[in-house]
């Protein structure tokens, strides 16, 4: 039988079962059960990496590979009581006394692992604060010659935090929501910020003292309380931008420049998850309009994708965080974390080692933003008794997400100014995060239609909003 994936239920079964002489006892029957859900399992994966331990099997060896930080990491952890999270989360993971976090990982290849790779480049060569330091790793070294080691378990920095930022902004920019619908008029929004997002970041930027200053009442109700983090979090992500950046001479770091043949390959990919995307959306277009209104332009969206290939792009390709959004950053109740550098999990381990284009990183972070306001909304209306009319709620969702993405963007901009990572002038600068705002949105429509209907008008409108030529 296949049990409970908690430990302690399990045993119990199996005690029972071998006490009563019945199914068990004489090995026929078992229970099988998750072992991350073992002490003594998660116990001796924290002692096998901190003890650089090898366990030979018939093919290969499981190695243990600490890093320096673990010493400080792992102190006095020996004997705490591991606790599993019970999470939705891309990987199993085990947190050893609120200090150290082990992540089992479900989707494995051989190959260097980016969430090993640029955890301890940040941690021991850059030296960049505002990134969880990595611990070590065990891995499976299979026999022969030219066989690449396989990472199985990865051992963390457990950041102490508030929540993620998804959770964060979401939660809080609901609650703003319901505050400024009970106090605003109708006729109080007359204007909004620019519609172009290098314009909301230009608006923001010469705004930055009096930002609050030039807005109504009540939309400095709504936007007060984010202006600050979201600087913040533009700022945390230039200087990781820049730390990854900071190595010339290591090739696994060094920036490269954008060629002719990387915009073509980075406009051929983006086209075939276009396609792609729109074959999956296609079943929903009658019962959601915007989707209709996305795969009515569809020749558009794949004109504007291959803009890139004739569009030139002086700027360098970097190492870049792979999978940046709000859910990837922590907050402390002073300050952001980023985390998690694994990459997209959908990508083989080769394609996460890419350089790319930084604003990768960026174009994830302004879809994330436009998602949060979009979901704000839908449980601002789940936790009222009736829905608000959408012509009312709208102005102001736009307003929020218009400006706290021109303020995480012309941060952004502002603490990374003079990197060769950003593009040389504007109109390279505005191509470029256009083009990766569309590629994220498309494959955003794909990724509903897929796993997510509810939630696919999200990135439709993202798509008609940029081919408007707004954000």
């Amino acid at each position: 039988m296949i049990a409970d994936l908690r430990v302690e239920p399990v045993r119990r079964q199996v005690e029972r079962r071998a006490q009563a002489g019945g199914p068990g006892s004489d090995g026929a029957d078992g229970v099988l059960y998750d072992a991350v859900w073992d002490p003594e399992f998660a116990r001796f994966l924290l002692a096998s990496v901190a003890r650089r331990r090898q366990i030979r099997g018939h093919a290969g060896r499981l190695v243990g590979v600490p890093t320096p930080a673990l010493r400080r990491l792992g102190a006095g952890l020996a004997e705490v009581e591991p606790a599993p999270m019970s999470a939705e989360q891309s990987n199993s993971s085990i947190v050893f006394g609120g200090k150290l976090i082990a992540k089992v990982l479900r989707r494995v290849e051989p190959g260097v692992n980016p969430a090993v790779e640029l955890g301890r480049f940040l941690g021991e060569r850059a030296r960049l604060r505002h990134t969880s330091l990595m611990g070590g790793s065990l891995e499976y070294r299979p026999d022969g010659l030219g066989r690449e080691a396989v990472c199985l378990i990865t051992l963390e920095e457990f950041v102490v935090n508030e929540g993620n930022g998804w959770s964060q902004v979401v939660d809080g920019l609901a609650h703003s929501l319901e505050e400024v619908l009970a106090a605003a008029s109708r006729t109080e929004l007359r204007s909004l910020p620019p519609a172009s997002l290098l314009e909301c970041a230009d608006w923001a930027t010469r705004h930055k003292d009096h930002q609050l200053a030039s807005l109504p009442e009540a939309a400095q109700l709504l936007v007060g309380p984010q202006l600050e983090w979201a600087a913040l979090l533009g700022k945390r992500t230039a200087e990781l931008h820049l730390a990854l950046a900071s190595d010339k001479d290591d090739p696994d770091f060094a920036p490269e420049p954008l060629t002719a043949i990387d915009r073509q390959s980075m406009s051929h990919g983006a086209r075939s998850t276009a396609k792609r995307a729109f074959r999956l959306a296609r079943p929903l277009a009658s019962r959601y309009a915007l989707v209709q209104q996305v795969l009515e332009h569809d020749d558009e969206v794949i004109r504007r994708l291959r803009v890139l290939i004739s569009q030139r792009i002086r700027a360098s390709r970097i190492r870049c965080h792979g999978d940046f959004h709000l859910g990837q950053v922590l907050w402390t109740g002073k300050d952001f974390v980023i985390v998690d550098f694994e990459g997209e999990p959908a990508r083989s381990l080769g394609q996460r080692r890419l350089k790319r284009p930084a604003l990768v990183d960026v174009a994830g972070m302004i879809r994330s933003l436009h998602y949060a306001s979009r979901v704000a909304a839908l449980q601002l209306n789940l936790n009222r008794s009736t829905s608000e009319d959408p012509t009312e709620l709208e102005p102001w969702l736009v307003l929020w997400y218009r400006t706290v993405a021109g303020t995480f963007l012309g941060s952004y901009l502002e603490s990374a100014a003079g990197a060769t990572f950003l593009p040389d002038g504007r109109d390279e600068l505005e191509a470029l995060l256009d083009f990766l705002l569309l590629e994220k949105a498309v494959y955003e429509l794909g990724y509903e239609a897929n796993s997510r209907p509810d939630w696919i008008e999200i990135p439709a409108r993202g798509i008609l909003n940029l081919l408007e030529g707004g954000s």
